[in-house]
């Protein structure tokens, strides 16, 4: 079974959601596969600086240890991103002079390889996603109003043994 989503939301305080006509289920121990996400957002002088981490509720076990201010052996924390995306490679190269910002900037990640979760769930209905979008380097709000989220994923059955130990 695979169910393929395609959604583009309104973002109001940095989170969207979707809710569906009919309950959605996810099938015990599911994979979501990721194929890109889009976020616009209003730019500053730094914004080519800008990524963002988009955290769903859906059951997702994914660890990071963010770049703060604490030390880089700070433990993983356990958080539900779904997708990173990450600054531009020319983030050094920023807007010197404010009136050549544009209005809209657009971040975009299509990775060639789409990104793959195993969800390790049991079979479960949902009524709705909540998308929260934080920042890129710390798990705190971004410092930019973002207007619309886009993303493409799909959720299906895995076809794989959780329980093998050696490949």
């Amino acid at each position: 079974m695979k169910q393929n989503f395609v959604l583009k939301l309104d973002v109001s305080s940095n989170e969207a959601r979707v809710a569906f006509q009919q309950p959605v289920t996810i099938p015990a121990n599911s994979e979501l596969v990721v194929y890109w996400a889009s976020i616009e957002y209003t730019p500053d002088a730094d914004y080519l600086g800008a990524g963002f981490d988009i955290q769903c509720d859906l059951p997702i076990r994914q660890f990071t240890n963010y770049i703060t201010e604490t030390p880089s052996n700070a433990p993983a924390v356990e958080l539900p991103i779904i997708l990173s995306v990450p600054p531009s490679e020319q983030a050094e190269q920023n807007a010197s002079t404010p009136g050549v910002l544009p209005t809209v900037a657009v971040r975009v990640r299509e990775p060639h390889v789409p990104v793959v979760h195993d969800l390790m769930n049991n079979e479960q209905q949902i009524n709705s996603i909540t998308f929260k979008l934080k920042d890129f380097l710390n798990d705190r709000q971004p410092n930019y109003t973002v207007s619309n989220m886009a993303i493409s994923f799909c959720i299906k059955t895995c076809m794989c043994d959780k329980n093998k130990t050696s490949y």
